[in-house]
C-alpha cells in the first residue's frame, strides 16, 4: 500500500502557470533554475537540454512532498 508520494517531476508547457497553481494548494517554492546543459540531454534522453523548473514543497516537514516541475524549450 503506497504510504506516502516524496518527489514526483512534472512536465509543463506553461511553468509559471503550473507554479501558480500549486502554490494555490500550499505549496512553496523552495528553487527555480535555468538549465542548459548536455549532461541534461544524454541523461534523459531527450532531444533539449534547455529547460527551467521549480522545485516545491508542501509543508514545512523536509519529508513532505517535493513536486519538480518542468518546463523544457525547444523540445
Amino acid at each position: 500500500m503506497l504510504t506516502r508520494l516524496f518527489h514526483i517531476a512534472i512536465n509543463a508547457k506553461d511553468l509559471d502557470r503550473s507554479v501558480a497553481f500549486y502554490r494555490r494548494l500550499g505549496f512553496t517554492v523552495l528553487q527555480e533554475r535555468v538549465v542548459k546543459n548536455d549532461n541534461v540531454k544524454v541523461a534523459f534522453a531527450v532531444p533539449s537540454a534547455d529547460l527551467r523548473f521549480v522545485h516545491l514543497r508542501l509543508g514545512d516537514d523536509e519529508q513532505a512532498t517535493v513536486l519538480d516541475i518542468v518546463q523544457w524549450f525547444n523540445p
